[in-house]
């Protein structure tokens, strides 16, 4: 039956998510990121490049679209 490798699947996803750490050797975080992750910015993020905001809209816009529509909108602004 297809549902249980499906489930087993996703609690393997759980329970690796609940053992997640910082701390991670495998990971290997040096510390100014281990601080960002600790210590996110608390102020608005500003985004003054035009060419970003396009970027970031054009991602937002295709959420739910096919990879090849997100490539082909990346191919057709250079």
């Amino acid at each position: 039956m297809a549902v249980l490798p499906k489930m087993k699947e996703t609690m393997e996803y759980i329970l690796a998510l609940r053992n997640a750490s910082l701390e991670d050797p495998i990971v290997k975080l040096d510390d100014a990121a281990l601080e960002r992750l600790r210590n996110p910015p608390r102020e608005p993020v500003v985004i003054d490049s035009p060419s970003i905001r396009h970027s970031i809209s054009s991602y937002l816009a295709l959420e739910h679209a096919l990879q090849e529509a997100y490539n082909r909108i990346q191919r057709s602004k250079l």
